[in-house]
């Protein structure tokens, strides 16, 4: 907890490299402009964190793509602690991960409430609900959306489990909320202090306390959520490639930022001015360590309808598997384990193609669950149903979608009763996000340059820019 303002003099304190000159330079301008607010300056000291670390691991990263003969002569100029930092990020179990990682401030300014009035409730949610306020800036109004967060849900139950690895497999933590609201707060306050951010993230405004709530305020959204509109059936191939490409840039900036959404859902979507806002950052998990190497996960979090099949993870070590024909020793597979499941394992060292060993579960990554769950936002806004209820084997349409050897797609669709009166592009393009192995999916940033987005890419996203304001942390 933050005892006092801190007013820099220059920089704040981090142990940073020089790649993170950038970085440093825009937290400076943050701090400075609001140091003079105690609750600005706390907020603004663990983006200054948050920011430090990926810059620091990205100058990690680019030590280890060099030849072995060019790390030492790039490691002299790094130092010393960034060295070990790669050192233990490289003998660190990527299945060990750190759910707390953006847990950042835990008590707020109190909130001034003459400032808000309250218009209605919009909704409810599982850690609060949300409402329509309209908040006074000198003799103006303007409309925000508050969510309000029980000041219980900001402090764990019992024992809190960092490592969901554990979490998934020790009933003692059987309890644990895999919606994070600190999780939430740390996310959106990084995310609204970037200067570059995606025009299709929902953006906070400022967040504040009261005796009972913590108020979470964001920018409101009059177009509801997008679950909605999918519903109605009315929307052209057009419309739903201009809501694909902006979710597709908004889970691009958010990989490019090492943050899995986990979460993503049409639910989760709201429309402003008739563009997407991706929001609900509760389940959001680091994707990557500090060397680059995808974390791994194990609870299934967010909407059955969502998930990939890698998601419903066996509860222990070791899973008994037969190795495919094109597998080494070591490789992490995708494959049918225990009857019904279809999950990621690492094959032992002395595997044999086609000879029954244990192996490993390895759990999921977070940004092929968030390109899987793409694809299923795009088929519900084309067919206004759900390709499934889960994608395991044990329900029938996924079942036959697996099965399928070719034009998949088409064939669930035919299962549906679903008529295809969209583009080849388009269906390659779903094809492609639904791939039952998530080593097969395309990256956000390849389904950017997709056939079907071609014209899309010359939009210039400068101009979704105009209009986004500095979040404010202080003066309620």
């Amino acid at each position: 907890m933050c005892q006092g303002p801190v007013v820099p003099s220059s920089e704040p304190s981090c142990s940073c490299s020089e790649a993170s000159k950038v970085a440093r330079s825009v937290i400076v301008d943050v701090l400075r402009r609001v140091s003079s607010d105690k609750n600005a300056a706390c907020a603004c000291q663990v983006i200054a964190d948050i920011c430090c670390r990926v810059a620091s691991e990205e100058q990690a990263i680019q030590t280890r793509e060099l030849p072995f003969s060019r790390q030492k002569m790039k490691a002299e100029i790094v130092t010393k602690e960034e060295v070990d930092t790669c050192r233990l990020a490289e003998e660190h179990d990527p299945r060990d991960s750190n759910l707390a990682y953006f847990h950042g401030l835990s008590s707020f300014e109190r909130i001034n409430a003459g400032n808000f009035t309250e218009v209605k409730r919009l909704s409810s949610g599982l850690n609060g609900d949300i409402f329509l306020y309209k908040r006074k800036h000198g003799e103006e109004f303007s409309d925000v959306a508050v969510k309000k967060l029980r000041s219980t849900t900001l402090q764990p139950v019992g024992k809190y489990q960092p490592n969901e690895r554990l979490v998934h497999t020790d009933l003692t933590y059987r309890f644990q909320n895999s919606e994070d609201a600190r999780t939430e707060i740390g996310v959106l306050t990084y995310l609204s202090n970037q200067p570059d951010l995606s025009p299709y993230l929902l953006l906070m405004k400022g967040i504040f306390a009261d005796n009972r709530f913590t108020w979470l305020l964001t920018e409101y959204c009059n177009g509801g959520e997008l679950f909605d509109v999918a519903l109605s059936g009315n929307l052209t191939e057009q419309k739903i490639k201009t809501y694909s490409w902006e979710l597709v840039q908004a889970v691009e900036y958010l990989h490019r930022h090492r943050i899995g959404h986990r979460d993503l859902s049409l639910e989760n979507v709201l429309l402003k001015d008739s563009h997407v806002k991706l929001m609900d950052f509760g389940a959001a998990v680091r994707s990557h360590d500090s060397v680059g190497t995808p974390l791994r996960f194990f609870s299934e979090v967010g909407k059955a309808f969502y998930r990939g099949p890698e998601c419903y993870v066996p509860a222990r070590k070791e899973v008994p598997v037969t190795p495919p024909s094109s597998s080494q020793p070591g490789d992490i597979v995708m494959t049918r384990v225990l009857s019904n499941y279809l999950c990621e394992v690492r094959l032992p060292d002395n595997s044999q193609p086609g000879e029954n060993c244990s192996a490993d579960v390895w759990g999921y990554e977070a940004c092929p669950q968030d390109i899987f769950g793409l694809g299923i936002c795009i088929f519900i806004l084309a067919f206004q149903c759900p390709a499934w209820q889960e994608a395991r084997l044990s329900n029938h349409f996924f079942k036959h979608y697996y099965n399928c050897e070719k034009d998949a797609i088409l064939l669930l669709l035919e299962l549906l009763g679903k008529q295809n009166s969209y583009s080849a592009d388009m269906m390659q393009l779903i094809s492609s996000l639904l791939h039952v192995t998530p080593a097969k999916r395309p990256t956000a940033k390849d389904c950017l340059g997709n056939t079907w987005f071609a014209r899309m890419s010359s939009r210039e996203d400068e101009q979704c820019f105009e209009g986004l304001v500095a979040p404010t942390y202080g003066g309620a």
